[in-house]
């Protein structure tokens, strides 16, 4: 168990320092991102291309069985650094309609994901079907952005 809370806690800082690096990058003539964007979505398209999207994140984070667990830290970092890159090109407002609803969810299940890979490289057992439910997580989280996000963002807009 305690091996298991150091791979978590070691994962998490490693997002985190993704997210917080580009904010020390002075990028002055970058645009601010508007929520309209966000409300454009709404649409089984979106849903497939969002899943789509995830599924391939996914893929790439598998493929540290290939690549080693080191591999696990680098998804994490980009990852980070790519979500720490747009939280600087956003108001708060959006973070909180737009990204929040399905981010919280995505990420985690990410990171479970994650845990999981390292466990079963480590030797651990775990079964196919917590694997799939943490895909539903994914599944769930494109849902959201792709429906549920859009409705929040005409009540709030």
């Amino acid at each position: 168990m305690n091996n298991i809370l150091k791979i978590s806690f070691s994962f998490i800082i490693t997002f985190f320092v993704g997210v917080i690096l580009p904010s020390l990058i002075n990028d002055s003539d970058y645009q601010s991102i508007e929520l309209q964007k966000f409300s454009l979505l709404t649409s089984f398209k979106d849903f497939g291309f969002i899943l789509i999207n995830n599924s391939i994140a996914l893929l790439v984070l598998f493929s540290s069985f290939i690549f080693g667990r080191w591999f696990l830290y680098i998804f994490y970092f980009i990852n980070g650094f790519l979500i720490g890159l747009f939280l600087t090109k956003i108001q708060i407002k959006i973070f909180l309609l737009a990204i929040l609803p399905h981010g919280v969810l995505e990420i985690t299940t990410f990171f479970v994901i994650g845990l999981m890979i390292f466990l079963v490289k480590q030797g651990y057992k775990i079964k196919k079907r917590y694997f799939w439910l943490a895909y539903s997580g994914l599944i769930f989280s494109a849902f959201i952005e792709s429906f549920i996000t859009p409705i929040i963002l005409k009540f709030f807009h």
